[in-house]
């Protein structure tokens, strides 16, 4: 929440680690960092299993909603880690 980010503090995040395993979390966790991607942001997705479920599918509505992210590929890593580069198109503008 709002709340929860003015209590810790945080006004920007540029590395984001999502571990959740399932989509409500992976949800969660996408809404809370969306006011935090302010110019680019990479982030780290633990256990994607494709763009159908889970963190996948959290992460394509996610920028389905947030039209002013664009996402490229940035990598993997073992054994189902995807990484995304996501830049705020509006921090240029």
């Amino acid at each position: 929440t709002e709340a929860t980010r003015n209590k810790l503090k945080i006004s920007k995040a540029s590395v984001i680690m999502v571990d959740s395993d399932i989509y409500s979390s992976a949800k969660t966790s996408l809404d809370f960092c969306a006011s935090l991607i302010k110019d680019k942001a990479i982030i780290f997705f633990d256990d994607w299993i494709g763009s159908e479920k889970g963190e996948g599918k959290a992460f394509a509505e996610f920028l389905a909603k947030n039209s002013h992210f664009n996402a490229e590929k940035f990598g993997t890593y073992e054994p189902t880690g995807q990484i995304f580069l996501v830049t705020n198109t509006m921090a240029s503008a």
